[in-house]
């Protein structure tokens, strides 16, 4: 896995930077994949452990870590979700956190690096091109929608079935 670069910046509130939070797509868009991502591990564990309404109290790094135990996901995919759960926890709690394309294009890296399948590897392995192509909104629905795809795939290899609502 690559180095994690994704660094705390928080901001002063002010009236304009907090109205621009209204209409950040790249930032709905991160925080609403993160909540898919999240929704799919606890179908994991409940494919082997059953329905448990405690599981909603748990944490994403709990989660994940649980998806590591029960043999669904391997340290490396570990890795990339609890990445993904740094970004989250980013913009959460440290207002004026803007996410760069440098840190958009090394978790798409390490997506690639884990087994995500995309259907362009350009997204991964050319900065540049990611960059004009995908731009940082493209970029974070790619790794969610295929994140999220490659997750279906592997509750299927261990039998179940995805419930997407």
């Amino acid at each position: 896995m690559k180095e994690k670069i994704f660094k705390k910046r928080s901001v002063n509130p002010n009236l304009d930077h907090l109205m621009s939070l209204f209409g950040n797509e790249t930032m709905a868009a991160f925080i609403n994949g993160h909540l898919i991502i999240e929704a799919l591990l606890v179908q994991f564990i409940e494919h082997k452990k059953g329905n448990d309404e405690r599981l909603s109290k748990l944490n994403f790094p709990t989660k994940v870590k649980k998806c590591v135990e029960l043999k669904y996901f391997d340290v490396k995919t570990e890795a990339f979700l609890l990445m993904i759960n740094d970004i989250r926890n980013n913009y959460a709690h440290n207002l004026g956190y803007t996410l760069t394309f440098d840190e958009l294009f090394l978790l798409a890296e390490n997506a690639g690096q884990v087994g995500i399948d995309f259907s362009d590897e350009t997204i991964y392995q050319d900065k540049k091109l990611s960059k004009e192509w995908y731009g940082e909104y493209g970029i974070v629905q790619e790794i969610f929608q295929n994140t999220a795809m490659d997750l279906s795939f592997k509750m299927e290899s261990h039998s179940g079935k995805f419930i997407f609502c």
